[in-house]
């Protein structure tokens, strides 16, 4: 397993979470926005990127099996601060966190690097007159194979 797929699974085990966005974590970009379906049903949302991945395994033993990525996630909502309650949110459930995925996995550690807003650009907006605003968060996760 990848670990940011180990991390949207694990995201989406948190009730918190789950009360926010539902199952609305996706990878690269947010959906187009539909006009037929209610706003509250497309935002909050969650997206997420591999940023980097670190190879920083190597001993003078050899491989220890450990892949080290940076994951970034851009939570989007009606407001700024919304955004950053959201980013709060991932942060409680995954930072300094560890735990064996289904596949065996072992996700040693999840820590928080760096966040910040982004400025809100009409451009970005999901319509004309339908704003939305990001926040942006870091995450370094190691995930190795479980002994």
């Amino acid at each position: 397993m990848t670990p940011e797929i180990a991390v949207r699974l694990r995201l989406l085990e948190d009730q918190t979470f789950v009360d926010l966005v539902a199952t609305r974590i996706y990878p690269g970009e947010l959906p187009q926005y539909d006009t037929e379906r209610p706003f509250a049903e497309q935002i909050p949302a969650v997206v997420y990127e591999v940023i980097s991945d670190v190879d920083d395994d190597m001993t003078q033993e050899g491989d220890e099996g450990l892949n080290r990525v940076r994951i970034q996630y851009d939570c989007y909502a009606v407001s700024h601060p919304k955004a950053r309650e959201l980013a709060g949110v991932i942060k409680t459930a995954i930072n300094g966190k560890s735990w064996v995925t289904e596949d065996g996995d072992n996700v040693e550690l999840v820590h928080f690097d760096s966040g910040r807003d982004v400025p809100r650009e009409a451009e970005e907006d999901l319509a004309p007159g339908v704003p939305v605003y990001r926040h942006l968060a870091d995450y370094f996760v190691d995930l190795g194979k479980v002994a």
